[in-house]
């Protein structure tokens, strides 16, 4: 990886524009290559669907970056050529450590999440049946709570938020250590088989 002076990065969405990001924040040099299908900046695109459409956003408010941002992270962009897509900002970031060397699994953290008019539903982890639910903030009765699961008295699973998408990131960042911990030693589990040693 040392002699490694350009990379090229197919698709401009969050995933394909963290990645370029993180590559520039971890050091990366070279010249990095931005392939996407449209002439556009970078740009959310669940709030495009939704705000912008519906004519609740100016159209500049789902851009990722402002131009200025932009500008200083040097990308040799390449508009108007057909761009594959990728959809979590997790995967921007396990590309960029990567190609830099750190050789570290991709450990995504389950995710699901639903706009029902008023109702932002989300959803990190996955909770077995036998889960202990906890209301952790707010309440039933307010319209507005995040409910924790757990396993094994106090290891967070899973987490579920109503109404409270900023509430729930810190239970977010607590369970993305939870799923590269447990990915991680079953990459471990894998080696030491093939390797003869189980």
């Amino acid at each position: 990886m040392r002699n490694l002076n350009r990379i090229v990065i197919i698709g401009a969405g969050a995933a394909g524009f963290t990645t370029a990001e993180s590559l520039r924040r971890l050091g990366f040099g070279g010249t990095t290559m931005m392939v996407q299908a449209e002439n556009t900046p970078p740009y959310d695109r669940p709030p495009l669907s939704k705000q912008v459409l519906a004519g609740t956003w100016p159209p500049e408010k789902a851009l990722l970056r402002s131009p200025a941002a932009l500008e200083k992270l040097a990308l040799d962009w390449h508009h108007g050529v057909q761009a594959s897509r990728l959809n979590a900002t997790e995967q921007g970031q396990a590309v960029a450590r990567n190609i830099l060397g750190e050789r570290q699994p991709f450990a995504p953290v389950p995710f699901f999440w639903s706009d029902q008019f008023d109702v932002k539903l989300q959803m990190y982890g996955i909770a077995s049946r036998g889960a202990e639910l906890q209301i952790v903030e707010g309440a039933l009765h307010e319209d507005r709570f995040v409910a924790a699961y757990y396993e094994e008295g106090e290891r967070l699973v899973a987490v579920l938020g109503w109404k409270s998408p900023k509430q729930l990131l810190s239970y977010r960042q607590q369970l993305l250590a939870t799923y590269t911990s447990s990915q991680e030693t079953n990459a471990v589990l894998e080696h030491q088989k093939v390797s003869g040693v189980l």
